[in-house]
């Protein structure tokens, strides 16, 4: 999930796309492993009250009621932890930008391939 537009509101598009997603997920195998990745977690360092599993629960019921179904598991994630902002006011990586300054990005991948630590 793109937790900036997660934090800016609901929205009735989006609730019936994650809604429909989250249907057909659960009309398939019944032994599914659900994962929700809430990305861009850099974003978010100046607001240390802001949980965007809290947000999916508050904006997103009905998406919320399947997740609890499925005992999903959660994670934010930074592709960059610590970006800098280019020309234009965007941010990007840094120079010399090397996958380890990314942050819980392993997790996740542990979780899905069942590896533990």
């Amino acid at each position: 999930i793109d937790t900036p537009f997660l934090h800016d509101g609901a929205n009735d598009d989006y609730n019936e796309q994650l809604f429909c997603l989250l249907k057909f997920l659960e009309s398939g195998h019944p032994k599914r492993r659900v994962a929700v990745i809430f990305t861009k977690k850099d974003m978010f360092r100046g607001d240390p009250d802001f949980n965007p599993k809290d947000q999916l629960r508050d904006y997103y019921p009905d998406a919320w009621v399947f997740l609890e179904r499925s005992n999903a598991n959660y994670f934010f994630v930074s592709a960059v932890s610590d970006p800098i902002l280019n020309r234009s006011g965007k941010p990007v990586p840094p120079k010399g930008y090397d996958t380890s300054m990314s942050e819980n990005l392993i997790e996740p991948l542990r979780w899905a391939l069942n590896l533990s630590v």
